[in-house]
């Protein structure tokens, strides 16, 4: 602020008053404190004159007599405040006038200056501390506005859990009957593809309730290896939902693109919220392209772009053609809580979050962008090791006959009523012993009876009267030889997947198809 030549407005209609001021700032660099700022002074003598102005902005300060021809009392405070409610407000008082003073201090203004104690020292120290004040202040509101956001946002993310979490159990019946259907009609029947169609449109909505999940931070993080380009190819559609009709999207993709070790859901949030942030600084409209390329980078290129290493990279570039952003905004856009944006209007994560990701897969962002031109993120991930490589998920049979369980007896506890009679109706077929129960204390209940004579417990982590984890603990500790397989529709703090991680259980991911309980029972269950 030293550095900046400050703009003072000074309302004041008695000339003497006027040229004391002007003098006393006039001299301030010789005068004043060692260390000031240049003022740039402007007067006038009457409110309207002082209001006009004001309007007109650049106005850093207001040094303001509440004694005018045209306006006197707090009302002359009250229309300056209402003029411009940013722009700090000094009260300048003569010695009858500063009970009035003490009443302005309490509506709003910074402080007051009585006329007749007034030296260059203390004229600059009360300025100076008014505009500080003020912009402490500013930034405090500001910052109150940003954790309101982002509690708004946590409290969509819980919202998002808990309307995945319900709809993963009905997808679970949904796909797990779908299946069983399919298993007992003949593929030539023409019912047999209405149902392949459901079971297919329940498979797209699992994916939606799995974007629910990435975007409540409630799904484990997986690193697998995926093709980037895939995933593209799979969100454009997400993508031309979320951007305006006056936005077109472009995609130029590498067709031998390198494979990366990833986790796909978040990674996925990255694209979508790069492709969302794009939209928005188009506001007149533009377009998106979405670029993937093979890059390789030698030391010396590295040099060239901030946290960069050598090596062998899949690029993932989002350009724009908006509003952009000068080299000072660029170097800011992954602090924590900075955005360019005013609140609500944009949506999607802020770009530290989305860097924060990139930089747990071990990746970087580089950033250009020029004003008026537009702006291009790009993504640098690790390709995966040259012998790995990405092969295709085979379709499962329906028909699983070399899933069978020969007689091995199994405890579910679910309480999902549905998903728990699927569940049992669909072991039951492959040849399981199985035993229901639709909470902690029935599970308990059967177990005691059968006198902990199971090979398996299927149970979900978030139990009605108890965590299954502390569930599955109590039988284990009759019988030690007990295998534990654990399910659940996400995985939040109630779920506690560190501890699942740490102690080895198998864990099935809600919505799971008939084939894939039956694989990891049988895995599970040898």
């Amino acid at each position: 602020m030293n550095s900046k030549k400050l703009k003072v407005l000074l309302i004041e209609d008695k000339p003497e008053d006027t040229q004391l001021i002007r003098e006393m700032l006039v001299d301030v660099k010789t005068t004043g404190p060692r260390i000031a700022p240049t003022f740039d002074l402007e007067c006038v003598d009457r409110l309207s004159m002082g209001l006009e102005r004001i309007a007109e902005g650049g106005i850093d300060l207001v040094l303001l007599d509440l004694l005018l021809p045209d306006s006197r009392g707090l009302a002359t405070f009250n229309k300056v405040q209402k003029q411009a409610p940013d722009v700090p407000v000094i009260v300048l008082s003569d010695v009858d006038g500063e009970s009035l003073a003490v009443d302005a201090v309490r509506k709003g203004a910074q402080d007051y200056l009585a006329k007749n104690r007034v030296d260059v020292h203390l004229l600059v120290r009360v300025m100076l501390y008014a505009i500080e004040r003020k912009q402490v202040e500013e930034e405090k509101v500001k910052t109150q506005k940003q954790l309101i956001q982002i509690q708004k946002m946590e409290v969509m993310g819980v919202l998002a859990g808990g309307i995945a979490h319900d709809f993963n159990n009905l997808l679970t019946t949904i796909i797990g009957y779908a299946d069983m259907a399919l298993m007992e009609i003949d593929d030539a029947d023409s019912v047999y593809t209405k149902l392949e169609e459901i079971r297919t449109v329940a498979g797209r909505a699992a994916e939606l309730t799995g974007q629910l999940l990435f975007f409540s931070r409630k799904k484990p993080v997986q690193f697998t290896l995926m093709n980037l380009n895939r995933a593209i190819e799979d969100l454009l559609k997400m993508v031309h939902r979320l951007i305006r009709e006056d936005i077109k999207i472009e995609t130029d993709l590498e067709p031998d693109l390198w494979t990366i070790r990833a986790d796909s859901g978040t990674l996925r949030q990255v694209i979508l919220n790069l492709v969302v942030n794009a939209r928005d600084a188009m506001p007149e409209g533009g377009s998106v392209t979405i670029k993937t390329t093979n890059v390789r980078l030698s030391r010396s290129q590295c040099r060239h772009m901030p946290k960069a290493s050598p090596g062998r990279f899949a690029c993932l570039s989002v350009s724009d053609t908006g509003v952009g952003m000068d080299k000072e905004t660029a170097q800011h856009v992954f602090d924590p809580l900075f955005s360019t944006k005013t609140i609500g209007r944009g949506a999607g994560l802020c770009l530290s979050v989305v860097y924060d990701i990139v930089e747990k897969h071990g990746g970087w962002i580089h950033v250009t962008s020029q004003p008026g031109v537009g702006s291009t993120f790009e993504v640098y991930l690790a390709a995966a090791s040259e012998p790995e490589r990405l092969e295709e998920k085979a379709k499962e049979p329906l028909v699983l006959q070399e899933l069978k369980g020969e007689g091995k007896r199994i405890l579910i506890v679910e309480d999902e009523e549905k998903v728990r009679e699927f569940t049992a109706c669909g072991l039951n077929r492959s040849g399981y012993v199985v035993y229901s129960a639709a909470d902690a204390k029935e599970a308990a209940d059967v177990f005691k009876r059968e006198k902990g004579n199971f090979n398996l417990v299927l149970s979900d982590v978030v139990l009605p009267d108890k965590s299954g984890l502390e569930l599955v603990d109590e039988f284990i500790a009759c019988n030690p030889n007990l295998r534990v397989l654990l399910s659940s529709g996400y995985t939040d703090h109630k779920s506690r997947w560190p501890i699942i991680q740490e102690r080895g259980y198998r864990f099935l991911e809600k919505p799971y198809a008939l084939s894939d309980l039956l694989r990891v029972v049988q895995e599970v269950a040898a």
